[in-house]
C-alpha cells in the first residue's frame, strides 16, 4: 500500500468523530436516532477537520506523516470521543459503544507512542465497522 494511501486511511478510514461538544438534554438518556444523528455530526466535522491535516502535509514523508498523527490526528481522534461520550448512551447500548471507544482510546495510545503503528491499524478498522453497523456511518468512514 503506498504511503499515500495509509495516510488517507489513518486520516479518513481509521478515524472517528470530531466537532463540538454536544451533550444530552439536560443528562437525560438520548434515544438511538438521536444518538446516531448528533454522533454522525461529530463524525462529519471530524472528517473534514481531518481531511484537512491531510491536505497540509507531504504524504510521501513518512516523518511528517507520523508527526500529524501524534500531533494533530490523536488529540482530535481523543476530542472526538469525548464529544461521543458527552451525548449519553442510548439505553442498553452503554456497555457496546464504551467497549468500542476503550478500544480506539487504548490504539490511540499506542499511536501517541510510535504514530508509525497507525498505518494499517485493524483496531481501527475493525472500530469503524462496528461503528458503521450500529449506524454510526460517518464514524466508520
Amino acid at each position: 500500500m503506498s504511503t499515500r494511501r495509509s495516510v488517507a486511511l489513518v486520516l479518513v478510514a481509521g478515524l472517528l468523530t470530531a466537532g463540538s461538544a454536544c451533550s444530552s438534554s439536560g443528562g437525560k438518556t438520548p434515544d438511538k436516532a438521536g444518538y446516531v444523528t448528533q454522533g454522525n455530526a461529530i463524525c462529519a466535522a471530524g472528517n473534514a477537520r481531518l481531511q484537512a491535516v491531510g491536505k497540509t502535509i507531504d504524504t510521501n514523508n513518512r516523518a511528517a506523516v507520523d508527526q500529524a498523527v501524534k500531533d494533530k490526528v490523536v488529540p482530535d481522534i481523543r476530542g472526538q470521543i469525548k464529544d461521543l461520550r458527552a451525548l449519553g448512551y442510548p439505553k442498553g447500548d452503554k456497555d457496546k459503544l464504551s467497549a468500542i471507544y476503550d478500544k480506539v482510546e487504548a490504539e490511540l495510545d499506542i499511536w501517541a507512542k510510535d504514530p508509525s503503528k497507525s498505518n494499517g491499524s485493524t483496531v481501527m478498522s475493525a472500530a469503524n465497522k462496528e461503528l458503521t453497523a450500529y449506524g454510526l456511518s460517518e464514524c466508520g468512514k
